[in-house]
């Protein structure tokens, strides 16, 4: 059953940079086969998304759908573009 209205998440998990990426959440926030979300409560997006997209609203991460989370999570990763990087630092 599909379900209307916003998500209530108030986590953004990016994926990496780069092609191709697949978004996959932490193990630490699933398990099993099809992953549960272990009580966790996030969305995912591409780095694109925070880097055109993203705002700070009241503290929070907004998107201009009115999506609004309270933590953005990166990837492991040792490198980021000089464009995302700049956006991470705009946000914060």
């Amino acid at each position: 059953m599909l379900r209307s209205g916003a998500s209530r998440s108030r986590c953004m998990l990016s994926r990496a940079e780069g092609a191709p990426q697949v978004f996959r959440p932490p193990t630490s926030a699933v398990r099993g086969n099809p992953p549960d979300r272990l009580g966790y409560n996030f969305d995912g997006c591409a780095p694109e998304v925070v880097q055109l997209s993203m705002s700070v609203r009241s503290g929070r991460l907004v998107l201009p759908d009115g999506m609004s989370y309270r933590v953005l999570v990166l990837p492991e990763r040792e490198t980021m573009t000089p464009a995302l990087l700049r956006k991470i630092k705009e946000l914060v």
